[in-house]
């Protein structure tokens, strides 16, 4: 999600199963960084892969998968 700031926000992915199938999880957490290379430098090249750009900042609790956000729903 692009900010007025212009810079992004960006969702953190918790998969219980490691990256073994591809990033498929549960978004836990924010971070806002310009691009991704600031994003590495705020939380390490070891976890930037777990991130994606959030669709909205009200994700948190939302599954994350095969590249796309999904709403619980009810």
């Amino acid at each position: 999600m692009k900010l007025d700031s212009g810079k992004t926000l960006y969702a953190h992915i918790v998969d219980p199963n490691g990256l073994i199938d591809g990033l498929q999880g549960y978004a836990t957490g924010f971070e806002v960084a310009v691009d991704r290379e600031e994003l590495t430098r705020i939380v390490g090249a070891d976890l930037e892969p777990l991130y994606v750009e959030a669709p909205n900042a009200h994700c948190a609790g939302w599954r994350y998968e095969n590249g796309r956000f999904v709403a619980p729903s009810g």
